[in-house]
């Protein structure tokens, strides 16, 4: 299966919304070559003209196909097997990266946790861009927002084999101004070797990305040791042998958790915008203990 063949649940993707054109030649080109341009093309949001339509104006890109060879400007890929390489040509080429993203993970360890705090950090920067990504195996996050919202948020199938995380990022399903990765049945490339990828596209297209890890202190360690802010939530029951250094450690009994952090109510979060502000402060605050 193609990384631009997506399989999709509960709903219907929007497409990134853009005003972008590329220009595309494939009078030479392979059926197949020509048809994953196209599709990484329609995938991205992008318009495209073809090199007998063309008029005088600019392009976001130019590419031409021959045989199975893309050829853009310097560069060139063959098809298959520069698939992803390409892809974030494509990406890097047309869509500008944000500035100074930064990525939090939550991680929280004992008895009882704070359900839908990942959920508040990313409902603090509503409408900033902001990108929240379930990365526990449990699952424990995604259900209990498909449950609060009717399963309308939509839940993307990742294409292990020929993964294209830029693509998955600019589908991301949005539910009242925050993006979400959710996951079913662990269907998510933080819990594949796709960790580096899927941060770095993370970083390209989204101002603050908050991802949920569950209990999993190892994939936090992953995490911190990639650049993200880790928030470790923890009841001090037993000793935890792992190499990590939170930028902000909690104690769960210390009562240190913003009242807006602390619900657990999916649509308080959603709709009620008072005291976003200091959860905000607290999370920019790296005050560990």
């Amino acid at each position: 299966m193609s990384t631009t063949q997506r399989k999709l649940r509960r709903g219907k993707s929007t497409p990134p919304v853009t005003l972008m054109t590329v220009l595309v030649d494939t009078t030479d080109a392979r059926d197949d070559a020509a048809r994953f341009v196209y599709s990484v093309i329609a995938a991205l949001g992008l318009e495209f003209v073809e090199l007998a339509d063309a008029e005088d104006a600019p392009y976001a890109a130019t590419i031409q196909v021959r045989g199975n060879t893309i050829l853009t400007g310097n560069n060139q890929w063959r098809h298959p097997g520069h698939e992803a390489t390409f892809e974030d040509w494509l990406v890097t080429t047309c869509f500008a990266r944000v500035s100074d993203p930064t990525v939090w993970a939550v991680v929280q360890t004992g008895s009882e946790r704070f359900e839908l705090l990942a959920a508040a950090m990313a409902y603090a920067f509503q409408g900033d861009g902001a990108l929240l990504i379930d990365a526990d195996a449990a699952e424990a996050l995604s259900q209990t927002i498909l449950k609060a919202t009717d399963d309308a948020v939509e839940i993307l199938d990742f294409d292990f084999d020929l993964p294209s995380p830029h693509i998955y990022m600019l589908n991301a399903p949005t539910w009242e101004g925050v993006a979400m990765l959710l996951q079913v049945d662990r269907a998510n490339p933080l819990n594949s070797v796709l960790l580096p990828d899927t941060l770095q596209a993370a970083q390209y297209h989204f101002a603050h990305t908050i991802i949920d890890c569950g209990a999993d202190l190892f994939l936090a360690q992953r995490l911190e040791a990639a650049g993200s802010r880790i928030v470790h939530i923890d009841d001090c029951t037993r000793p935890l042998y792992v190499d990590l250094t939170p930028y902000k450690r909690i104690e769960y009994f210390a009562h240190d958790i913003p009242p807006y952090g602390a619900r657990d109510d999916f649509e308080l979060i959603v709709h009620k915008t008072r005291r976003r502000g200091s959860m905000r402060r607290w999370m920019q605050r790296g005050d560990q203990t």
